[in-house]
Formats: C-alpha cells, structure tokens, sequence
C-alpha cells in the first residue's frame, strides 16, 4: 500500500492516449434508462425486458454511427454512481472496435485488466473469448473516465477467431431470477440447476430469417439437453479437447464465476456439430485462492466425468505450468498489462499489476493434488 502511494504523482501526469467514444442520447431516452435504473435499485436486481432498449449515437474520431443501448448486468452495482453499464448495438452494419455488439461498465465489474489476461489465456490455447479493452467515456457532455469494453456474443467475435458464423447459446437462467432468488439467501430452489434450464440463443431474429441458422439451433439445443438429462456423453456433445482446456485455465485463474452455469456460454460449430465453450465473465477479482475451481461447479463436475473432456483438462494442465515459467509468456503477459495499466492508473492510482505470482505458484498445488489423488499425473 505505501508504495503504490509512492507511485501516485507519476501516475496523475502520465500521458496517457486511451480512445476516446463519445455517447449521446437523447433527454427523453435518458429518462426512460434512468427510470429503469431507479426501479431496478429499489428491487435489487435489473429485470430485463424487450422495449429497454433506447436510440443513441456514438462518435469516434470521424466517425459517428448509430446505435441501440439498454443497462445491463443483474445486480445493481452495476447501476450505482456514473459509471453505470451499457449494452450497446452498433446500427446499419457499422462497427466500432471491429465489433457491432458489446457492453460498456465500470473497469471494477471485471476486476480491472485481470479480466483481459485470462482472456488472453484463453485465446493463446485456442479457446474462444471476447474482446476486452478500455476506453475514456463521454456521456452527454460528461467524461465518466475510463470504462470498459467487452466484445457481446456475435459472427464478429466467432470470425476475429477462425470460426464460420453459426449459434451460440446459453441456458436460460430466467427462472432462477423469478423464483429461485432471494435476497437474503440468494439463490436455491429447483430452477438453480443446469439440468433444469431451457436452451436459447443470442440473436433470434436473426436465426429466425435463416434456414441454416435455424437447424444449427435446433442442433445445438438437442445437444445440450442430451447432455443435461445424461443421454449424451460430454465428447459427443462439446469439443472434448477445448473443453477440457477451458476447464484447466478456469482452475488455473481462480474463475470459479465464469464455471456457473448461468455465465456460460457456447458456440455451435457447424462443421463439427460440436458446442465449444466461450470465455465470459470470469470476474478475477473474486477468484478463488485455494483448490480447484471446477470441484465446486456441477456443470464442470459433470464435464468432467467424461474422459476426453478430463485428458485434456490434464494435457493442459501440465501445458500451464510450463506455460507460465516460459519467459517469452511472462514478457508478452506484461506487455498486455502495461498496455492497460497505463490508462487505468491514472484512473484508479492504486490499482496495481496482477499478483501472477499467486496464479504461477499456487498452479502446481491444484494440480499436485490431483496427483495425489490418483486422478492425474503431470508429465
């Protein structure tokens, strides 16, 4: 703490040359977020419904396109103060950032650039991930500092990463909302299950007015209830090897948030005609310090009593530890970091660089125990 006081001077001059996107909306639409964001905070949690959405327009440098916004997020810290969170639709075919979908919030509700390196991770074992940056935010007139940017669920995100344009779905965690939550206790009751979940997709609309689109849906959705109710193994359902690979780097950054079944998400290969995982909200700065991640999530309990899915999770395991005490990672890791530091802690002056030590030292104590269990031996 007193040496990140030390480094706060150097911190406040440092010129910084973060983009810049400038945000207008219009009064009357203005109220109408604003109104949603009141009830919402006096409920506790947002309630998303399909009129939220308000017109807006975006500028950046000469550019200025039109859009579509509504808040996000579940819980209302997401709405608290001035930086409150956005989805955002970029309209007529335009992108911003090579993207048409994304979401805007405060850098806090993905613990700050930790979120952008276990992405990052993701992506160098061939794992699907959004894109995630940091931008300076005007509003109105009103610079909110730095927010950030985080790729939504669309054929750009599936085309940066190699992939055709297909579905990508999730399970629908509605119910659970509805009548499994309680303020005080939190979630319980039967709809807090994957295996209860209905199936639904990312743009609807859009998989409606295609037949190819349409099929793959139906694909994917009986895929994955196959996988629910037990009548299909996790290999003949999802990409066996990138599963298990998401799996271990799940475990290996503490993300435990992003192996709920509610923050999953999955791309349906129409080549393969298997689902693959899709890193999304990991939220590191809640991680897990000790033990696997995976043992406390009964989706990835469940994933992981499939052999394919489990030799991968260990290849990639024993490829992790080696991973992190290769320097070349380690120099690229801080290279990426610095790059996002450097716009944040000018921000946020205490915020330091993420403690991989932590990660790197604690990765042969998860997977030792393994070992030692039986389950696994590292090569």
């Amino acid at each position: 703490y007193f040496r990140s006081l030390l480094k706060i001077p150097g911190r406040l001059i440092r010129n910084v040359d973060a983009p810049t996107i400038v945000l207008d909306v219009k009064f009357k639409h203005m109220a109408k977020l604003q109104a949603k964001r009141a009830e919402a905070i006096s409920q506790g949690i947002l309630v998303q419904e399909s009129d939220d959405e308000v017109p807006a327009s975006i500028r950046f440098g000469d550019q200025t396109l039109r859009a579509k916004i509504r808040l996000k997020g579940d819980w209302v810290d997401h709405l608290r103060g001035d930086k409150i969170s956005l989805r955002v639709q970029v309209r007529d075919n335009g992108h911003l950032f090579g993207m048409r979908r994304f979401s805007l919030q405060h850098p806090a509700a993905r613990g700050y650039q930790a979120e952008a390196l276990f992405m990052d991770t993701l992506r160098s074992f061939g794992v699907l991930a959004p894109k995630f940056l940091f931008v300076n935010l005007v509003l109105n007139g009103q610079n909110l500092g730095i927010m950030a940017v985080e790729e939504h669920f669309s054929k750009e995100l599936l085309e940066s990463q190699g992939r055709r344009e297909g579905v990508i779905i999730r399970l629908d965690e509605s119910l659970v909302w509805a009548h499994d939550f309680d303020a005080l206790r939190g979630f319980e009751g039967p709809f807090d299950d994957f295996q209860n979940a209905k199936v639904n997709a990312f743009q609807m609309s859009k998989i409606a007015e295609s037949e190819d689109l349409s099929r793959d849906l139906r694909t994917a959705t009986g895929l994955m209830r196959g996988f629910a109710e037990r009548s299909l193994s996790a290999s003949k359902v999802f990409d066996p090897e990138l599963m298990g690979r998401f799996l271990a780097i799940a475990d290996f950054w503490g993300a435990w948030h992003g192996l709920d079944w509610i923050n999953m998400r999955f791309y349906c290969n129409p080549i393969t005609l298997r689902l693959e995982p899709i890193g999304f909200d990991a939220e590191l700065q809640i991680r897990r310090r000790e033990g696997r991640s995976t043992t406390a999530s009964p989706i990835a309990i469940a994933l992981m009593e499939d052999n394919r899915v489990f030799d991968s999770y260990k290849r990639t395991a024993s490829r992790l530890v080696d991973h992190f005490n290769d320097v070349n990672v380690i120099l690229a890791l801080d290279k990426l970091e610095k790059e996002h530091l450097r716009g944040l802690q000018r921000e946020f002056v205490l915020l330091e660089e993420f403690d991989r030590a932590e990660i790197a030292g604690k990765a042969p104590d998860i997977f030792g125990d393994i070992e030692k269990d039986g389950d696994i031996a590292l090569e």
